[in-house]
Protein backbone atom coordinates (compact mmCIF):
# COMPACT_ATOMS: atom_id res chain seq x y z
CA UNK A 1 0.00 0.00 0.00
CA UNK A 2 1.26 3.48 -0.92
CA UNK A 3 1.82 6.04 1.83
CA UNK A 4 -0.80 8.79 1.86
CA UNK A 5 1.78 11.56 1.37
CA UNK A 6 3.00 10.10 -1.93
CA UNK A 7 -0.51 9.75 -3.35
CA UNK A 8 -1.32 13.33 -2.33
CA UNK A 9 1.76 14.70 -4.01
CA UNK A 10 0.95 12.71 -7.16
CA UNK A 11 -2.59 14.12 -7.17
CA UNK A 12 -1.25 17.61 -6.59
CA UNK A 13 1.18 17.20 -9.48
CA UNK A 14 -1.64 16.02 -11.75
CA UNK A 15 -3.81 19.00 -10.77
CA UNK A 16 -0.91 21.36 -11.43
CA UNK A 17 -0.36 19.83 -14.89
CA UNK A 18 -4.05 20.22 -15.70
CA UNK A 19 -4.04 23.84 -14.54
CA UNK A 20 -0.98 24.54 -16.70
CA UNK A 21 -2.80 23.12 -19.74
CA UNK A 22 -5.90 25.17 -18.98
CA UNK A 23 -3.95 28.42 -18.61
CA UNK A 24 -2.14 27.76 -21.89
CA UNK A 25 -5.49 27.30 -23.64
CA UNK A 26 -6.93 30.46 -22.10
CA UNK A 27 -4.26 32.73 -23.53
CA UNK A 28 -2.02 35.36 -22.02
CA UNK A 29 -4.50 38.14 -21.26
CA UNK A 30 -7.18 35.84 -19.88
CA UNK A 31 -4.63 33.99 -17.75
CA UNK A 32 -3.24 37.26 -16.42
CA UNK A 33 -6.71 38.51 -15.49
CA UNK A 34 -7.56 35.22 -13.73
CA UNK A 35 -4.31 35.09 -11.79
CA UNK A 36 -4.60 38.70 -10.68
CA UNK A 37 -8.21 38.14 -9.62
CA UNK A 38 -7.33 35.09 -7.53
CA UNK A 39 -4.39 36.92 -5.99
CA UNK A 40 -6.87 39.47 -4.63
CA UNK A 41 -6.65 42.31 -7.14
CA UNK A 42 -9.86 44.23 -7.69
CA UNK A 43 -11.25 44.69 -11.21
CA UNK A 44 -10.20 48.35 -10.93
CA UNK A 45 -6.60 47.40 -10.09
CA UNK A 46 -6.51 44.84 -12.90
CA UNK A 47 -7.85 47.43 -15.35
CA UNK A 48 -5.16 49.92 -14.34
CA UNK A 49 -2.39 47.33 -14.55
CA UNK A 50 -3.48 46.08 -17.98
CA UNK A 51 -4.49 49.51 -19.29
CA UNK A 52 -8.07 48.48 -20.14
CA UNK A 53 -11.42 49.59 -18.76
CA UNK A 54 -12.95 48.08 -15.64
CA UNK A 55 -16.14 46.86 -17.45
CA UNK A 56 -13.94 45.03 -19.97
CA UNK A 57 -12.05 43.37 -17.10
CA UNK A 58 -15.33 42.25 -15.52
CA UNK A 59 -16.64 40.88 -18.82
CA UNK A 60 -13.38 39.08 -19.59
CA UNK A 61 -13.18 37.70 -16.07
CA UNK A 62 -16.70 36.23 -16.30
CA UNK A 63 -16.04 34.78 -19.75
CA UNK A 64 -12.70 33.36 -18.61
CA UNK A 65 -14.27 31.71 -15.56
CA UNK A 66 -16.89 30.06 -17.77
CA UNK A 67 -14.26 28.86 -20.22
CA UNK A 68 -12.05 27.57 -17.41
CA UNK A 69 -14.97 25.62 -15.93
CA UNK A 70 -15.58 23.94 -19.29
CA UNK A 71 -11.91 23.04 -19.64
CA UNK A 72 -11.76 21.69 -16.09
CA UNK A 73 -14.79 19.51 -16.74
CA UNK A 74 -13.14 18.25 -19.92
CA UNK A 75 -9.99 17.19 -18.08
CA UNK A 76 -11.81 15.58 -15.15
CA UNK A 77 -14.19 13.43 -17.21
Amino acid sequence: MKPITNSLSERAQLRFQILEKIFKQLGDEQSRIMLMHYRGYSPRDIAKALNISEPIVKNKLNATKQEARKLIQKYYQ
